[in-house]
Order: C-alpha cells, then structure tokens, then sequence
C-alpha cells in the first residue's frame, strides 16, 4: 500500500504447534502479533493479508479454515486515517488500484528495483515526477520503465 515499514524490533519465528489447535490461522496471527512492539506495523499489515484468508498457504480458495468459516471482512486505516472496510481479495484489488499511496509505492519499489537505489538518489522530487509521468501515461508500464531509465542516465544533480 506505499507504506515503509520500520524493521522489527526483533524475529519472531512461527510455531503452529505453540497455538490452540481449534484456532483458525487468521485468530493464530493475532495472537502471534498482539504485543505492542509488533502492533506498530502489524495494524497495518495485519488487515491487508486477513483480506486474503480465503486463500491457503498454496493459494488454494477455501471456505474454511479449521474447521470455521473464513473471515476475510477487514478494516484498514489509510495514511489519511480513513477506515476502509475491505471484504476479500477483489476489495483489497480494487482499494490498491484506487489508492494514490500504493501507486506511489509500486513507482518507488519498481525504481529501487531496476537502479537499485531510491528515486530521491537522483532528484529530491524524482518519485513526484515518476509518479505524474506514470499517470499521465494512463498507467503504461513501458513508458514508467522509459522514465525510470531516462532519470536513472541523467547525471547526478
């Protein structure tokens, strides 16, 4: 969603044989991610990947987990503090491709990417420009590499 996370204050290694069998995956990582320290970046991961529940650790659609139905009905707060009621994957698709700050995010992750530094390495306003340009385009993934490159050869300010 554009959002840059902090690194976690330290790993957490997943032990499913560590949790009440009865519990669903979704009611595991809440346990797993309830302490303070992992509830500062994991309210806003945490919705994302509940909106995908329906899929299993293959991607396989399911309607149950454990036994229980799956719950994929979500809130996630934006960067604007708007709540947002996410349902599933479509709804999870449809936000991020209506979602200024995941589009900025994609620009920013492709640039790092395909230079290997970020877009602020080249121009203070460089993912401002990249992002107009990837608009204007009507979202042409060709002409956002086009631009990515051509910034990238400029020499440096």
């Amino acid at each position: 969603m554009g959002r840059l996370l902090k690194p976690p204050p330290m790993a957490v290694e997943f032990k499913d044989e560590h949790f009440d069998p009865s519990l669903s995956m979704r009611e595991k990582i809440t346990e797993l991610t309830s302490k303070a320290s992992c509830m500062g970046c994991h309210t806003m991961i945490n919705p994302l990947g509940f909106t995908l529940e329906n899929f299993d650790a293959v991607g396989k659609l399911r309607t149950v987990d454990n036994n229980k139905p799956v719950n994929t009905q979500t809130e996630y707060t934006t960067t604007q503090d708007e709540v947002v009621v996410l349902q599933g994957a479509r709804d999870l698709a449809n936000h991020t491709c209506n979602s200024p700050d995941a589009r900025r995010g994609f620009v920013r992750q492709l640039f790092q990417y395909v230079v290997k530094q970020p877009p602020a390495a080249y121009q203070a306003d460089a993912l401002e420009k990249l992002d107009a340009d990837f608009a204007a385009s009507n979202y042409h993934l060709r002409y956002l590499y086009i631009a990515i490159n051509t910034l990238a050869a400029l020499p440096p300010p």
